[in-house]
């Protein structure tokens, strides 16, 4: 008669002849590690950008023995995730873990919008065992706009440039750049249409107020998403209508000095001069030479007089003025001082 295996014998039975197959041991290994089973174990994904996810998972070791030892993670051949979008597959081999508590990751990069899955393989000598799926999803990010910066600044025009550092994953659809004078309280912004196309752009705005300031800003989108920039707020430069000579004594002259007024607040103003000698071309500044200050609020509009001047002696004279956005210069008045008649 043949003895038949009832399946609790059968079982261990199975496990010991498949391990011997792959593992050169003697009784006493086959004794301590006489049934187990591997698990992998699949992890939530996380790390998640619109284009890349780190998986993670970890592998534990399920006994049929009493003796329950330790049982070494060399025994394993091959370790690796199966990623599925769709109709696709895609195999990602890890290294084999030092020990059943390390967790297992694998960052996976350039992927698209979608729902995915994962799971996590092993296979020890003939036997393979697959975790239960995880999914997460890829979505589209927000673009990234580099900060605005201006160049080329007048009283009536400047320059703004910027890029686009990332466009979140997806095809970028408008570029705007939005301007508006901030005295204009209430007053929605004017908009430059760019190309999409193109992620770095540059785009001169003319036909600006003097001594003016204005708030910049450009927004960028995708099919999902919009980004602006912060704001940027700048004064145009100051502008000089009219700077003359009103009258020439002996030791001192008399000017006539208007200033284009705007929604900026001017800082500074006056009238600066040096000595001219002959071959000299040397123009007069605020900074390194003498000047003559007038109260940039009150004296808009009055005539500014230079004392202490040398007869026979010429000067060249030019108007200043100042706000937050810098400093501009009249056109130069060069004036030899009279001798007195008395």
């Amino acid at each position: 008669m043949k003895k038949l295996l009832t399946p609790c014998a059968t079982l261990p039975a199975l496990c010991l002849l498949l391990l011997s197959c792959f593992v050169s041991c003697d009784d006493d290994f086959l004794e301590q590690y006489d049934a187990f089973e591997i698990i992998p174990s699949s992890n939530w994904a996380y790390d998640i950008t619109y284009n890349s996810a780190t998986l993670s998972g970890n592998i534990s070791c399920d006994f049929w023995t009493s003796s329950q030892e330790p049982i070494p993670t060399e025994l394993i051949d091959e370790c690796y995730f199966m990623l599925f979008e769709g109709g696709n597959s895609t195999r990602i081999d890890v290294p084999v873990p030092s020990s059943f508590d390390e967790e297992i990751t694998a960052q996976v990069t350039g992927l698209t919008p979608g729902i995915y899955y994962y799971s996590l393989c092993v296979r020890y000598g003939v036997l393979f065992a697959e975790s239960r799926s995880s999914v997460f999803e890829i979505s589209l990010g927000a673009p990234v706009l580099s900060d605005l910066q201006y160049t080329d600044l007048t009283a009536t025009s400047v320059t703004l440039s910027g890029s686009v550092l990332d466009d979140g994953g997806g095809q970028l659809e408008t570029l705007e750049l939005y301007w508006r004078d901030t005295y204009e309280y209430g007053v929605d912004y004017s908009k430059i249409v760019l190309s999409p196309d193109s992620y770095t752009f540059t785009h001169t705005f003319s036909g600006l107020q003097s001594n003016t300031t204005y708030d910049f800003y450009a927004r960028a989108s995708n099919e999902s998403y919009s980004t602006d920039t912060y704001r940027l707020t700048l004064s145009t430069l100051p502008e000089i209508s009219e700077f003359i000579v009103g009258s020439v004594m002996s030791g001192c002259v008399v000017f006539s000095l208007e200033v284009v007024m705007g929604s900026a607040s001017l800082v500074r103003m006056g009238v600066c001069y040096c000595v001219v000698n002959e071959g000299d071309t040397r123009l007069p500044t605020y900074e390194n030479d003498s000047y003559e200050s007038i109260d940039p609020v009150s004296g808009v509009g009055t005539n500014p007089t230079i004392f202490g001047l040398q007869p026979l002696q010429t000067y060249c004279f030019r108007a200043y003025v100042a706000n937050a956005g810098g400093m501009v210069y009249s056109a130069p008045i060069t004036i030899t001082i009279p001798y007195p008649l008395y």
